[in-house]
């Protein structure tokens, strides 16, 4: 848990990043698998995305205003302004799919010893899958005691609250 916490601070923290390694094999926890987006777009950090998709914003809005009150059509300001508001949708999106991704702000990591992934909010349901500490989670809803939680393998079921903690403060 407390790994994950210092590579949220600094992704590319290369202790942080061995030391977790070396404690997941020999917990042998489970992870969740981010997809190929999530993966390219590791290229920068949610602020960065932010930062970019801010500035062309303000690039195409002056590009957009310059052109609609100038007597004449200039083709290469209208082309910025364009490209501008191409990179403030990706960066937008980018900053969003960072945030809400399977590493985002739900990430938590189980820290009981076994924990049991129900079907439903019962301790009797039926079991999905037995969890060893210190395996990811995606916290996607919560009731009362129980969380609801994408698990490794791409499946999905209840976790008692007690059993895990989110990466995030």
């Amino acid at each position: 848990l407390n790994y994950e916490r210092a590579l949220t601070l600094d992704r590319h923290h290369p202790e942080a990043q061995a030391n977790l390694r070396i404690v997941r094999d020999e917990a042998r926890a489970l992870e969740l698998i981010p997809t190929k987006l999530e993966r390219a777009l590791t290229v920068l950090t949610r602020d960065q995305y932010t930062l970019t998709a801010a500035i062309a914003f303000w690039v195409c809005a002056f590009g957009f205003v310059t052109v609609a009150f100038s007597s004449g059509r200039r083709r290469g300001l209208i082309a910025v302004s364009i490209l501008s508001l191409a990179v403030f949708v990706f960066s937008a999106f980018a900053a969003w799919q960072r945030e809400h991704g399977k590493h985002g702000a739900g990430l938590a990591i189980v820290t009981a010893e076994n924990a049991d992934a129900r079907l439903a909010t019962a301790d009797t349901s039926n079991r999905v899958l037995t969890l060893p500490a210190g395996s990811e989670i995606e916290i996607l809803s919560q009731r009362g005691d129980w969380i609801y939680a994408a698990l490794p393998n791409d499946l999905r079921g209840w976790l008692p609250a007690k059993s895990v903690e989110t990466v995030r403060l």
